[in-house]
């Protein structure tokens, strides 16, 4: 029998990561509150759950650029084409399959 003592990692990504926060921060310091405006849906997704979920990086990218508009779009149609495709997710198999087994 092989054994095996794996000791664990720890990084500390709060300093690690210290400067790219500040830098975030002071950037989205001058942004004024979100408006009403803002908030209206103009990411075409296809659930309410997709818009939920990208609201916040539209109004963001919206603040940015146009072409960071595009962008964004770009990204949510490959997302909702990749979870609208016929294969399941890994995860959807093996809860099917562990409600086979059980049932």
């Amino acid at each position: 029998m092989v054994t095996e003592t794996v000791k664990p990692v720890r990084y500390n990504m709060y300093q690690l990561y210290e400067n790219t926060r500040s830098s975030i921060t002071a950037w989205a310091a001058n942004f004024e509150p979100i408006s009403e405006t803002e908030m209206e849906l103009y990411l075409k997704a296809s659930t309410d759950r997709g818009n939920d979920n990208w609201i916040a990086l539209g109004i963001i990218a919206k603040r940015i650029s146009n072409e960071w508009v595009h962008g964004v779009q770009a990204s949510l149609d490959a997302v909702e084409a990749r979870q609208s495709d016929d294969m399941q997710s890994t995860g959807v198999q093996l809860l099917s399959n562990v409600c086979n087994i059980v049932a």
